[in-house]
C-alpha cells in the first residue's frame, strides 16, 4: 500500500512525547487489576445504552425475563414499566447467569458499567466468599489479611 510508504511510521515514543499517550499507562489504570474479581462479584451493572431503539429493548426485555429463574416484580409489568426497569431487569439476569457465561450485551442494548451502589445481591444465589469491599480494600493499599477489617 503505497499510503504506508509516503506517511510517517507510528512510534509510541513519539505518541509519549507529544502528549497523546500517557507515559505509564498502567499506572493510571490501577482498576484493572481487580476488574476481574468485581466483575466476579457482581460489583458491576448491565446499564441500558442511550438511543436503543425501543424495538431492540423491547425484544431483549422479553429474552431476559424469559427463565423461570427471572421472577422479578420488574418482568412482571407492562411493558412501559419494564422500560423503565430495564437496567434493572439486564443487571439481574447478568448477576444470575453471567457465572455460566452470559454476557451483558443484550444485543447492543446494554453496557457493563461499575455499579458503585453495590451490595451482595442475594438474587445471584448470595455465595461469594469474599465482598466488593474486600477486593477494593484491597485495590486502595489496604491488602492483605485485613483488607476486610481496615
Amino acid at each position: 500500500n503505497f499510503k504506508t510508504e509516503l506517511e510517517p511510521k507510528w512510534s509510541y515514543i513519539a505518541s509519549v512525547e507529544s502528549g497523546w499517550m500517557p507515559r505509564d499507562p498502567q499506572a493510571e489504570q490501577d482498576d484493572i487489576e481487580f476488574a476481574c474479581q468485581l466483575e466476579d462479584l457482581g460489583a458491576f451493572k448491565c446499564q441500558v445504552k442511550h438511543g436503543v431503539p425501543q424495538g431492540r429493548l423491547t425484544a431483549q426485555l422479553t429474552l431476559a425475563c424469559e427463565p423461570p429463574e427471572m421472577k422479578l416484580p420488574y418482568c412482571t409489568g407492562d411493558l412501559h414499566y419494564r422500560i423503565s426497569h430495564a437496567t434493572d431487569i439486564f443487571t439481574q439476569y447478568w448477576r444470575r447467569f453471567h457465572a455460566t457465561g452470559a454476557p451483558c450485551d443484550f444485543d447492543g442494548a446494554a453496557e457493563l458499567v461499575p455499579d458503585f451502589t453495590y451490595e451482595d445481591d442475594e438474587s445471584d444465589g448470595g455465595d461469594d466468599d469474599a465482598s466488593a469491599e474486600v477486593v477494593l480494600a484491597a485495590r486502595n493499599g489496604r491488602g492483605g489479611a485485613a483488607a476486610g477489617t481496615a
